[in-house]
Parts: structure tokens; sequence; C-alpha cells
């Protein structure tokens, strides 16, 4: 018994090793644009996507890059103020910045700006032609694959940017509010090939505790 619960501390003790010596801090010193860290992603390669006060950047291991100035891109992003990255099932992102939501590919590097939203909004996504946004004065708008741009969509009734804590959608076409004054599941259909328009259907609410 000694025998063995001597060899479990030795594996502990060497998984904690092995975990300490893959951390390492990033800073200035490695070229983040600032140090002020607003929002984190990792693409499909395991690069992580660093969102800051001053743009967005990327650690590839061993160097921190800045889009787009180290890619030689002439498209930047529509703020500097990074302060969400959302990424979708298909491996796009969708950036909420300061003045404007943004999709970006970051393999192409290639974005697509949208400067109807700024200031504070929410967004809620899951495939990158698949994106809802509510702003404060509680209208929601759907994003158009085709057309590449976002329509009003019908208000949601009970719902309320204030209220609002978190959305998620779900693999059945459903979108999750949790709200302040319960938790709504409402039923949603995107804009696809056989249909251009976007289908919402009545709140469900499961009331909290």
């Amino acid at each position: 018994m000694t025998r063995k619960t001597g060899l479990v501390w030795l594996l502990l003790l060497f998984c904690t090793a092995v975990r300490a010596s893959n951390l390492r801090q990033i800073s200035s010193r490695e070229g983040i644009s600032n140090n002020a860290i607003l929002s984190l992603a990792q693409d499909k390669h395991g690069f992580i996507w660093v969102g800051s006060c001053d743009g967005l950047n990327m650690w590839d291991g061993e160097r921190m890059r800045l889009f787009p100035n180290d890619w030689g891109g002439e498209t930047p992003l529509s703020g500097n103020l990074i302060e969400e990255i959302a990424v979708t099932t298909d491996s796009l992102f969708w950036i909420r910045t300061n003045y404007g939501l943004d999709l970006f590919d970051p393999d192409s590097k290639r974005v697509e700006r949208h400067a109807d939203f700024q200031g504070m909004y929410k967004i809620v996504t899951r495939r990158s032609n698949e994106v809802l946004v509510v702003t404060q004065d509680n209208k929601f708008s759907c994003y158009d694959p085709a057309a590449r741009r976002f329509s009003s969509v019908q208000p949601m009734p009970g719902i309320d940017y204030a209220d609002i804590l978190d959305m998620q959608l779900d693999d059945d076409g459903a979108l999750w509010v949790f709200s302040r004054k319960g938790i709504f599941r409402i039923p949603v259909a995107f804009p696809d090939k056989n249909n251009d328009r976007i289908g919402i259907g009545q709140p469900e609410r499961f009331p909290t505790v």
C-alpha cells in the first residue's frame, strides 16, 4: 500500500511539473499591442487570438503578431477596442468592436465590416451565417448572408436588453436567453437557400427559483 501511495504522489508531482513547464506569461515584451486584454479565442490551428484595448493580436507559440500590420493587410477591423471574439462552428470569428461588428476569417485574414452597430450591444452566433444582435433600445437584427448585411427582425416580447445575462444558440435552432426575469427558449429559423427570411417563434419562459 505504501509503495502504491508513493507511486501516485510521484505521478501527481510529475503532472504538476509538466503543466508548470507549459505555462508562459505573455506581455508587451512579446509584442502584444496592449496589456489590457478584453477577449480571447483559439482558431482551428491552435493559435491564440487576443483582443486588446488597442487591436487584435495572434500568438503563434513563438511570437505575437498584430493584425493587419504583420500580414501586410489593408483592411483593418472597424475599431481597435476588441470587446468580444465569438468563434463560429465553421471556424470564423465574429468580432465585436467599439465601432462595429466584423466577420473575420483567421485563415485568409479577410474582414467583412458592419458599422450598423456601435457602442453597447450583444451578439449570439452559431455558424458564421447564423447571428443575432440585440441593441440597447431592444432592437433585434439578423445577418442576411446573401446580402451580407443585417436586417431588423420582430422584437421578442418580455426580453429586455438590460436584463440579458447571456445568450446561446443550440443545435435544434433555438435561442436560449438567460435573463434576470428568467430563462427563455425562442425557436429561430435562419435564412438559407430555401428561405430568405428569418423566422422567430414565441418565447417560452422558464422561471428561476
